[in-house]
């Protein structure tokens, strides 16, 4: 079987475990609070073929961030684009540099957030609890027009959309709370209403229903993590006016290195963000919920011997020769604070050419930045950048309106600065026309599936055990037999042309297959 063959087994395989086990779905959910970073697809595969996986990240990310995976370690395999695979590997399968710890919250520091909600939405929450709440309805209001397509696809009546509604709601707090939990010694979780499973007719319904919940977790967990980080620099910034005279080491020991010596930092220490690309699944101190006797298990590891890094085609690390040791220096790649006498402009010491940054880049910087100090230029552009995706106004407004003001003239000129050379590298990226993919000996990819000529599929059809799929490009409707290349991967012929299925129709496909049933 090959390998994303595989995928698509382990994926039918965890979608119908769920949709047949509310305590295993519940157990998913706590689990999948840390992993809130991923879609709901990757968090399900890697559930399914690692529930004890903590941090999470592709073998290139590791290697980034100085941590180098084990020699055999066979990878969490996930859907990648085209068709492919994607490869990660949890922090177990590592060793090297130390990842700082993830944010958490205390009671102080959940007073500060109900603070602050309270002020934003002009609410009245006692508490943490009520808290998440009050973000998790604001952001499924967002959400509202998914929810109504998706029960009006499942011909719910009003009685049982409102009790589908219920049970989203339940479930996105219940993430949102585990994740909060996470580290910690606060109970915050409580019930968990999962009705909705008893609607479910089959694994399309369950997915909907935990994709729904996994994207409106993800929006409010990410509103939570802003502010919390904002609490924690303005913390700081507030003691660094208390102690102005205070000298460079005892602000290195704030940050909790004393200067180059790359000492450990001290256990309290929290990471502001997931390092890069690494997501997060610690177990908290008390059992999980779901039935289940036990909490996930912490695996996060220590320091091992560094193992070989290059993939072979069945995902596994091959053999190289030792490396020499990790630097464990300070380093501000895993979030580490540069030293507390940099540049006018606080560029972290390490400026770069203008030609050199991207979006991606910043972004990046951002998602890695150590959130217990004063963000330097690049780090803020890269808050500026995530911040504004999902905006109308570009990036450039988006600082204008609502940062600008908090810098200096000098700082915030600098950023804009920064801001307009990303910018301007990635719309001359885009200009350049990519390069084509050589095609593979199973199925030559020289049709891409992009606009005109993507293909849809409305359905597949089975007569005398031939399957054909009810297709349409651009404007030409026809109906054609599902081929397969020797290794089962599925395609259609058009105008004597193999176009491959995407992931979603293949799935689609393999639940026709199995059900015999029509996917529409």
């Amino acid at each position: 079987m090959s390998r994303y063959n595989s995928v698509l087994y382990n994926w039918t395989e965890v979608t119908n475990r769920l949709l047949h086990d509310k305590q295993l779905l519940a157990y998913f959910l706590r689990f999948s609070a840390g992993m809130y970073k991923h879609s709901f697809s990757d968090a399900a595969l890697i559930f399914q073929q690692n529930p004890y996986a903590t941090k999470v990240a592709t073998l290139e990310t590791w290697n980034r961030l100085g941590r180098m995976v084990n020699r055999g370690e066979r990878s969490i395999a996930v859907f990648g684009e085209d068709c492919k695979c994607r490869h990660l590997f949890d922090i177990t399968q590592t060793n090297g540099k130390r990842i700082p710890d993830l944010w958490r919250l205390d009671e102080s520091l959940a007073a500060d957030v109900t603070a602050v909600i309270n002020e934003k939405y002009g609410a009245e929450c006692k508490n943490i609890q009520e808290t998440i709440a009050a973000v998790t309805v604001d952001n499924l209001k967002c959400r509202g027009t998914d929810m109504r397509e998706i029960t009006e696809q499942m011909q719910l009546s009003e009685e049982q959309t409102k009790a589908y509604q219920q049970s989203v709601v339940s479930a996105v707090r219940y993430m949102v709370s585990c994740r909060c939990e996470l580290d910690g010694d606060m109970k915050i979780s409580g019930g968990l209403n999962l009705n909705a499973v008893d609607l479910f007719r089959d694994t399309r319904d369950l997915i909907r229903f935990c994709d729904l919940v996994h994207r409106t977790a993800k929006d409010s967990l990410l509103e939570m993590e802003r502010e919390v980080f904002q609490i924690l620099n303005q913390r700081r910034e507030r003691a660094h006016e208390i102690e102005p005279d205070r000298s460079v080491s005892d602000r290195n020991a704030v940050h909790g290195q004393p200067a180059g010596t790359g000492a450990p930092a001290p256990a309290d220490r929290q990471m502001g963000q997931t390092v890069a690309d690494v997501d997060e699944n610690r177990a908290s101190v008390r059992s999980g919920g779901a039935g289940h006797d036990s909490a996930v298990a912490d695996h996060s590891a220590g320091d091992r011997p560094a193992g070989g890094e290059p993939l072979d085609g069945d995902g596994r690390t091959v053999p190289q020769g030792e490396p020499a040791p990790g630097d464990v220096s300070r380093s501000a790649e895993v979030g580490e604070s540069p030293s507390a006498d940099v540049g006018a402009y606080h560029h972290g010491g390490d400026r770069i050419p203008d030609a050199e940054l991207t979006v991606e880049y910043l972004k990046d910087r951002y998602l890695r930045a150590d959130f217990n100090r004063r963000l330097d230029s690049y780090e803020t552009a890269g808050l500026v950048l995530t911040d504004s995706e999902d905006m109308t106004i570009d990036a450039l407004t988006f600082f204008n309106r609502f940062h600008a003001d908090r810098f200096s003239d000098a700082q915030a000129e600098e950023i804009r600065s920064i801001l307009s050379a990303a910018l301007r590298n990635r719309d001359m990226t885009r200009e350049i026309p990519a390069e084509p993919e050589q095609p593979e000996p199973s199925l030559h990819r020289n049709t891409q599936n992009a606009d005109p000529n993507q293909l849809v599929i409305y359905g597949f059809k089975e007569h005398d055990g031939v399957i054909t799929a009810d297709c349409s490009i651009g404007e030409n409707m026809f109906e054609t037999e599902v081929l397969r290349t020797n290794d089962h991967t599925p395609y259609i012929s058009y105008k004597d042309r193999p176009i491959q299925l995407t992931s979603q129709q293949a799935y689609d496909l393999e639940q026709f297959e199995l059900y015999r049933t029509p996917i529409t």
